[in-house]
């Protein structure tokens, strides 16, 4: 099978290289799966899951909060605001980026901020339902 080359980068080092058959992305406008020979696009991310599948050799996942994909034709790379492997994530620790979020939502002054900041808990409790049915399933 084709693959290409996936980059999972944060602000400070690369964290995973490889190359694989499929990533699914949780894209800000939905998630999406990107294969070999891709169209290029440039999107920004949502909290969710990063999966990277091998075949039957591998596969893995990530939790991403925030940050950017860039797809080539050839190539993935996700720059992550932040990121922890998939199954260490747990509701009470989304709960967790929730309340944040809620105080600096209190906090907020403009309404772009305060826009941003609804935007972030929606997607951290549809991240939380998620990770609650994988757990439960």
């Amino acid at each position: 099978m084709a693959t290409f080359r996936f980059e999972l980068v944060s602000p400070d080092q690369l964290l995973y290289s490889a190359d694989v058959e499929s990533v699914v992305v949780p894209g800000t406008e939905g998630e999406f799966t990107v294969l070999p020979n891709h169209a290029p696009l440039v999107t920004s991310l949502r909290s969710g899951g990063v999966i990277l599948v091998n075949g039957d050799r591998s596969s893995k996942e990530f939790a991403v909060f925030g940050g950017v994909a860039e797809v080539t034709n050839t190539s993935l790379t996700i720059l992550a605001e932040r990121t922890t492997p998939l199954k260490e994530v747990t509701p009470a620790g989304l709960d967790q980026e929730i309340l944040t979020a809620q105080t600096f939502l209190e906090a907020a002054h403009g309404e772009a901020e305060k826009r941003l900041l609804h935007e972030k808990i929606a997607q951290l409790r549809e991240f939380k339902d998620v990770v609650a049915a994988r757990q439960s399933g």
